[in-house]
């Protein structure tokens, strides 16, 4: 194995070794979220969700990207048509964050497709 291709390993360990604290940060947003029903508290659900899009794609791991920036823009829709109560958030997002928490707690340490 060269040497760019261990950093490489190294990097994509690492990302995979932050999933959990990255749903846990997702997850603790959405719960005050749903227990505080204020704006600032679904706008931190989408600021986590950005950022772990960003980094799962970077990192290859696609399908969580494309399930995080799905939920991101099912929430920019929802600040959007200015409909953020719990009735409406909810059902919208609620799956779907189930899913992503699969795909987190299920995802291999090898990404999807190799960027490097």
């Amino acid at each position: 194995m060269d040497e760019m291709q261990d950093k490489m390993e190294k990097l994509y360990e690492h990302f995979h070794s932050m999933l959990p604290e990255r749903w846990d940060s997702i997850d603790t947003a959405w719960k005050n979220y749903l227990d505080s029903n204020a704006a600032d508290s679904l706008d931190q659900v989408r600021f986590h969700l950005h950022k772990l899009a960003g980094a799962a794609s970077t990192y290859g791991f696609t399908r969580i990207g494309d399930t995080a920036r799905s939920l991101e823009h099912a929430l920019d829709d929802c600040f959007d048509q200015n409909s953020l109560d719990n009735q409406s958030v909810q059902p919208q997002v609620s799956p779907e964050l189930a899913q992503l928490q699969d795909l987190i707690q299920n995802c291999s340490k090898i990404p999807d497709e190799q960027i490097f």
